[in-house]
């Protein structure tokens, strides 16, 4: 039987073309599942069928009726094999941070010569000032 402390429900989304494929965590799946339901009831899903049903006692019932079937039932990898790891270093960036400065022009605040002018015409907030450096 699949006791678990935890359990998390991830729906696995995928592009029209197939191509590309992204989980996404599923907090209510009672909600996801029973949307068709009006009443604000809670609905206790079957992780294996998905299936709903009224109250946790049916549930429970109905669960090691469901678990017996072997592609429902929950096979975890224990040891070594539970453990993920990275393997995929070719697609790594390089360096550990990567830093961009851009030194081609400064904001300096605009003046208050246009302070008498009406709220139609624009006011100057600030202005690019061209700035540069040498490297040494």
């Amino acid at each position: 039987m699949c006791e678990r402390q935890h359990k998390i429900t991830l729906l696995l989304l995928d592009s029209p073309d197939g191509q590309k494929k992204h989980f996404v965590w599923v907090k209510n799946l009672s909600r996801l599942i029973a949307a068709e339901y009006t009443h604000r009831e809670r609905h206790h899903v079957c992780l294996s069928c998905l299936q709903v049903f009224p109250s946790k006692c049916v549930l429970a019932e109905h669960t090691p009726n469901c678990m017996i079937h072997s592609p429902q039932q929950c096979v975890y990898p224990e040891g070594d094999k539970a453990k993920l790891s990275f393997v995929s270093h070719h697609t790594e960036f390089p360096f550990d941070f990567y830093l961009v400065g851009d030194f081609e022009a400064f904001l300096k605040p605009g003046d208050d010569t246009n302070a008498g002018e009406t709220q139609q015409q624009q006011t100057i907030v600030s202005a690019h000032v061209p700035s540069g450096f040498l490297p040494l």
